[in-house]
């Protein structure tokens, strides 16, 4: 679900703790976003954007 909702393969954070602190950011900002009552991620980040 990242990796197609948030293009993380993509990302170029590749160094030091980076990908670790944005996978953490990635996986908080799931829930979030699915506690706005949207059908999907993809419609809820077009939603929050």
């Amino acid at each position: 679900m990242r990796d197609v909702s948030f293009g993380e393969d993509a990302s170029r954070v590749r160094t030091g703790h980076g990908p670790q602190n944005m996978a953490m950011l990635r996986n908080l900002a799931i829930p979030l976003l699915t506690e706005l009552g949207m059908s999907s991620i993809p419609e809820a980040v077009r939603w929050v954007s």
